[in-house]
């Protein structure tokens, strides 16, 4: 299992080279418990948790837009958002990846990117106060209409990192759906992906994965935060 950390890191290797790319979350409308995406040989599953401080708490819906990836909130509305309790969107990959950028939709001046990483369940990092810059207000005002795009950069030393990764929502006025990711995935050195296509999906996101009943109830028994976690055996 890959350790997650918020770290700056080395490129380039003697054997393997860094791929970059985008993944959008958007698609048609859907709601799940999650949903599972598969992009240049990158394959992950997105969750929907309540957050205190980036340690996770109760099982929550996903709502999948052409704007986004949101979720049911107890605060209202179909965005992601701080509201009552804080949400969070766990992105659990089958591999150790970094991401780079996130472009929100419905987003404005006042929302702010909470990001975390985890080592299996446990917390290991977190970060809150990370500013959305205006990306775009197509309507001429920044203020949080579907037309409203911002941005949030993770720079070299904020850098989100790692295998389980959480982009969520901390303060009450933090209200957005996530449009996509920029990821950047290590590739061994003579190693070919597949070419990404003009808007950084070489494949489409696949249908909803819901967890079955017995999987809904084994969350509540361990208090909502039995994140799970599938590996297959080499």
């Amino acid at each position: 299992m890959a350790v997650a950390t918020f770290a700056a890191f080395s490129v380039g290797s003697a054997d393997a080279a860094p791929l970059k790319f985008w993944v959008n979350l958007g698609g048609a409308a859907a709601t799940g418990n999650s949903f599972s995406y598969s992009s240049n040989g990158v394959d992950f599953t997105v969750s929907g948790f309540t957050h205190t401080d980036g340690v996770l708490g109760d099982a929550i819906s996903l709502v999948k837009r052409g704007k986004g990836l949101g979720a049911e909130s107890s605060g209202g509305g179909n965005l992601i958002d701080g509201r009552g309790k804080a949400e969070m969107l766990v992105f659990d990959f089958e591999q150790a990846v970094r991401i780079k950028k996130v472009i929100v939709k419905n987003s404005d001046h006042r929302d702010d990117l909470v990001v975390a990483s985890y080592n299996g369940t446990t917390l290991d990092g977190y970060q809150s106060g990370l500013n959305v810059r205006k990306h775009s207000a197509k309507d001429g005002d920044y203020d949080g209409s579907a037309r409203d795009t911002g941005v949030t950069r993770l720079g070299q030393n904020r850098l989100l990192q790692g295998s389980v990764l959480g982009i969520g929502a901390g303060e009450r006025d933090d209200n957005f759906a996530i449009k996509r990711i920029r990821l950047i995935v290590d590739v061994p050195s003579g190693a070919t992906r597949g070419r990404t296509a003009a808007d950084g999906n070489s494949n489409p996101p696949i249908s909803p994965v819901p967890l079955p009943a017995g999987g809904l109830l084994l969350l509540t028994a361990l208090g909502g935060v039995g994140l799970m976690r599938y590996r297959r055996k080499g």
